[in-house]
């Protein structure tokens, strides 16, 4: 059904944010329009550490 099984978005994450960075994340999902959830993966997914190390993954694969 899917290319790659391991794109399926199965594991879940929470965490605890003090007022400050609870404020910038509502203030970014209300101008996206977009779930928390996907506000947080695109702002995670851009973290340039994480980029070279998906990149790596893919490279290796």
């Amino acid at each position: 059904m899917y290319a790659d099984p391991r794109k399926i978005k199965k594991h879940e994450f929470k965490f605890r944010a003090d007022d400050d960075l609870y404020e910038i994340l509502m203030a970014l999902q209300e101008e996206s329009g977009e779930q928390m959830g996907v506000v947080v993966r695109a702002l995670v997914t851009k973290n340039p550490e994480i980029q070279r190390r998906l990149n790596q993954k893919l490279i290796a694969a």
